[in-house]
């Protein structure tokens, strides 16, 4: 599992750098369930963590059950969330950042 400092978030025309396809199929197969979904980063901005893409790309590579994959990485990312909750307890109080 991926630990919070080594988190690395990339912009959306980064990560289409790295994956074979265009905006619209990048948007489908999120929809679909076979891609991570972004995280936001704000009001009119979004991210993908890298880690979550570099999975992508080798279970693509190795013909895997993408669906699968995300939902293990969604997982992943509640792991994430209740680790740091309890590592930052008073971030959970807080609103609006």
């Amino acid at each position: 599992m991926t630990k919070i400092e080594n988190l690395k978030i990339e912009r959306k025309n980064d990560v289409l750098k790295r994956v074979p396809f265009s905006k619209a199929t990048l948007h489908r197969y999120i929809n679909q369930g076979i891609f991570p979904p972004s995280i936001s980063l704000g009001a009119r901005s979004v991210g993908f963590l890298s880690h979550e893409i570099d999975a992508f790309i080798a279970a693509k590579a190795l013909n895997q059950d993408l669906s699968m994959l995300v939902e293990s990485l969604l997982k992943q990312r509640e792991q994430l969330s209740a680790s740091f909750l309890s590592f930052f307890p008073h971030s959970a109080n807080k609103e609006g950042n």
